[in-house]
């Protein structure tokens, strides 16, 4: 019988091309926080603490009518004394700075301020963690003594004695540690202001200079096409020409599209700004698709050495130069139509079918399966492939016929009825 087995050369164009991510975030938190301090054994706000400079950088926050996304509240009490008291001293620190700073968001028209799903209030207690931080950060004689103290015991009030006795270095801690540990912090996080999807859409090609290069990149993810992404990242280029992402970019649209002379160009240009792993990686692609396959290899390697996951181009080009078994190790652990061919081309068929149970659905893949079934007598396999890649893409009929996978049912009522 005249006719051809290429089956071993029947690799699907899969390798990943890749593209130069924007790093645009739709939301950014900016937070900005104050704090309030309380006398010994007292939870009402004193009048200077409501005026403190950083009390007034809050109110100027507010201000700015941002659109909140969350307002904390903690307070605190200083180690000394009873812990019950000191619990309930810091519960009421927390409800009366509560209180207060919902009362003057409200005068500041911040909007929601009034909605107490906004706000999180944490009574902490004693402030020992601050305690120790303090302590250790200060000029104190004998502060390891003290630190030492409060790791070696867990009872508060025990620690508390102990550093008490030392009453010379107890008279420093009362006037320079303990009042900074009587605190209520307010944190108000809130969203920075944006541009909506729609404006950077219609920015991204009436005037793109407007854009920050993030916010410009970001504008191709919402388009799905092709000629409006290619217009943005060409203006990309021209506002920001020092950014390896725009020609590589505009290389991967050329690369989808099938136009190689005008990708390698794009290339080029992207690496003499810099050699990223996306763009190594792209020349290669293209690389093997011309069957440079030591070009290829080189690329593909060196994008491995910047970060990229080469294993599914590394897979598929080990394909391409007849290494199979290495192929595989490229391939473990994952489903893809190349996956089931280098498996087939190592004789696991029923590792194969697997493979292309999982993998993406195509008249490839269905090709495949076609010949997988004539290679292991399954004529209900064969048939049902040839059936499917057929009704998907006609050529397979005229293929079929003159391939040796299927020679010894050319002659059959199931081949022809198949390939009808």
């Amino acid at each position: 019988a005249d006719g051809v087995i290429t089956t071993s050369e029947r690799v699907k164009n899969d390798e990943d091309v890749l593209i130069g991510a924007d790093k645009y975030v739709k939301e950014t938190i900016i937070s900005q926080e104050s704090e309030l301090f309380f006398p010994i054994q007292q939870a009402t706000i004193p009048g200077r603490e409501k005026s403190s400079k950083s009390m007034r950088a809050l109110k100027d926050f507010a201000k700015l009518g941002y659109a909140t996304k969350s307002i904390n509240i903690t307070a605190w009490a200083s180690p000394d004394g009873p812990v019950e008291l000191n619990d309930k001293l810091s519960n009421n620190r927390t409800n009366n700075t509560f209180t207060y700073v919902k009362r003057e968001l409200k005068r500041l028209k911040l909007k929601d301020a009034n909605n107490d799903d906004l706000y999180t209030k944490t009574s902490k207690g004693e402030y020992w963690d601050g305690f120790q931080q303090l302590v250790r950060n200060s000029d104190l004689e004998d502060k390891q003594l003290i630190l030492d103290i409060v790791s070696r015991h867990d009872d508060a009030t025990k620690r508390e004695q102990e550093i008490k006795n030392l009453a010379v270095i107890y008279l420093s801690l009362a006037k320079d540690i303990l009042p900074k540990l009587r605190k209520a912090q307010i944190v108000i996080n809130s969203l920075e202001p944006k541009k909506t999807d729609a404006e950077i859409d219609s920015l991204a090609i009436a005037n793109p200079d407007s854009l920050d290069a993030e916010e410009l990149l970001y504008a191709t993810t919402l388009t799905d096409d092709m000629k409006r992404k290619l217009k943005i990242y060409e203006s990309y280029t021209k506002v920001y020409p020092d950014d390896w992402r725009g020609y590589n970019n505009i290389a991967y649209i050329h690369i989808m599209q099938g136009n190689f002379d005008e990708a390698s160009a794009s290339l080029e240009k992207a690496k003499e700004k810099k050699s990223a792993a996306e763009v190594l990686n792209n020349i290669g692609v293209i690389a093997a698709w011309d069957k440079e396959y030591t070009q290829a290899q080189t690329n593909f390697e060196d994008a491995k050495s910047n970060g990229a996951d080469e294993k599914n181009n590394l897979g598929i080009l080990n394909i391409r130069m007849g290494d199979y078994a290495m192929a595989l190790e490229y391939f473990a652990g994952s489903c893809s139509y190349n996956a089931a061919l280098a498996e087939l081309l190592t004789g696991s068929t029923d590792v194969a079918v697997q493979k292309l149970d999982c993998a993406e659905k195509s008249a490839e893949a269905d090709y495949l399966s076609a010949i997988i079934g004539a290679r292991t007598n399954n004529t209900e396999m064969m048939t049902s492939g040839l059936k499917k890649a057929i009704k998907q893409d006609a050529s397979y009929r005229r293929e079929a016929m003159t391939d040796l996978e299927f020679a010894k049912y050319w002659d059959s009522s199931e081949f022809k009825n198949a390939i009808q």
